[in-house]
């Protein structure tokens, strides 16, 4: 019974034989290719040292850089500091207490430099408001350019003095006077009012204006010394 199950034919033995030769072979494939191409676990050792050592060289360049950017940040700090502290009317040290006038409708940007608390920027601010006014009349109205506080206001006013007479006056009733003339004190409505009344042919007296703009007191005292009579 056994034998019936290990009978082969001729045929059958010949396929088993090639079978097993083949498996054979693969066997033999398979160990020829371990022997020559071995697995061999990566050696990341010598790669890592240099990822460290390229790391280490990008530290001075980054240090540089933030050193850099640290001094900027200084000096942008720093010109904060000295645009607020001329600003905020903080009398400046270095100049000193010695006694001495300046006549605010002739001065320049360099005499007014002099004046404790007052730099480039606010001497700059005040020969161009003088100008758009005419003169100043009035110390007072030092107060009207921009970031000059009553604290710095009474610590340079001592030094100041005022020729009202040095003040540029305006004609309403000359050529100069059109819709292109700006005054501080002047909207654009009103001084098309005053062209409109002058378009009519009559000389338009001072004291009129006023009654014209229908001003208030405070506006006429502020205006009046400016226009010409």
């Amino acid at each position: 019974m056994i034998k019936k199950f290990f009978f082969f034919t001729k045929g059958e033995k010949t396929g088993i034989m090639i079978l097993l030769f083949l498996i054979g072979i693969i066997f033999a494939v398979n160990a020829s290719f371990n022997y020559i191409s071995p697995n061999k676990q990566l050696n990341t050792s010598k790669y890592e040292q240099e990822v460290k050592i390229f790391k280490q060289s990008l530290k001075p360049k980054i240090s540089d850089k933030q050193n850099k950017n640290k001094e900027v940040i200084f000096l942008a700090q720093k010109e904060e500091v000295f645009e607020k502290k001329e600003y905020s009317g903080i009398k400046n040290p270095r100049k000193s207490d010695e006694k001495f006038s300046i006549e605010i409708n002739q001065a320049d940007t360099t005499d007014l430099k002099r004046l404790k608390g007052i730099g480039s920027v606010y001497s700059k601010r005040i020969i161009k408001f003088r100008n758009y006014l005419g003169g100043f009349y009035s110390l007072e109205q030092l107060k009207e350019v921009y970031g000059i506080d009553e604290e710095l206001f009474l610590s340079i006013k001592k030094h100041l003095t005022i020729d009202a007479r040095k003040i540029r006056q305006f004609n309403v009733n000359s050529d100069t006077f059109c819709y292109k003339f700006r005054h501080p004190y002047l909207e654009k409505e009103e001084i098309k009012a005053l062209l409109k009344q002058k378009k009519e042919g009559t000389i338009i007296q001072k004291e009129e204006i006023k009654k014209i703009l229908s001003l208030s007191e405070e506006k006429w005292k502020k205006l009046s010394p400016y226009i010409a009579e």
